[in-house]
């Protein structure tokens, strides 16, 4: 239950978008579901990708990187809670002014990432990998890259509905197996 106050931070296809204070340095990022199927969907995608990374026991992909699952699920909205740590595209000169030190994580991140694409043979594991992969090549203000674990975190792959209904199509996206 989310108690602390909202501030407006948006909008996206499902509903209104906030950001709260919790007591960490940047927060947590509240999503409003309009519908609670899109919801439920949501969270599974998101669980099932983290599943995906850290069922990967032939590249231990979890080393280099993460995908968030949501730390709450309420009845009409989820939670991710937001990790303190430098985003992919501020190490990337290309994509900013002011570029942050670039880490030799990165290479490593794209080696894992792809080794992972290619292995995943199975509809819903190349659904998450290509998701995953389009996240990290666009370099979205949701990848972060966590100095002290040195570790990147998707914390958000923010489907689109599409991807949601194609997500849906492809079978059960509650916590079962891969």
């Amino acid at each position: 239950m989310v108690t602390e106050p909202l501030f407006a931070d948006g909008a996206t296809p499902y509903g209104p978008e906030y950001w709260r204070r919790d007591g960490t340095d940047r927060g947590s990022l509240v999503k409003v579901f309009r519908d609670p199927e899109q919801l439920a969907v949501y969270a599974g995608l998101h669980e099932a990708a983290h599943l995906w990374v850290h069922e990967d026991f032939d590249h231990d992909a979890w080393h280099v990187l993460d995908v968030d699952e949501p730390a709450e699920v309420g009845t009409d909205f989820l939670l991710f809670r937001r990790r303190p740590g430098i985003y992919l595209r501020s190490m990337m000169p290309e994509l900013t002014d002011v570029p942050a030190p670039p880490s030799e994580r990165i290479s490593l991140l794209r080696a894992t990432l792809e080794k992972l694409v290619g292995a995943a043979v199975e509809p819903r594991r190349r659904f998450i990998a290509s998701l995953v992969a389009a996240r990290i090549a666009a370099a979205t203000e949701h990848v972060i890259y966590v100095e002290g674990e040195r570790r990147f975190y998707v914390e958000d792959l923010e489907p689109d509905p599409e991807q949601l209904r194609a997500w849906c199509a492809l079978g059960p996206t509650g916590s079962e197996p891969l």
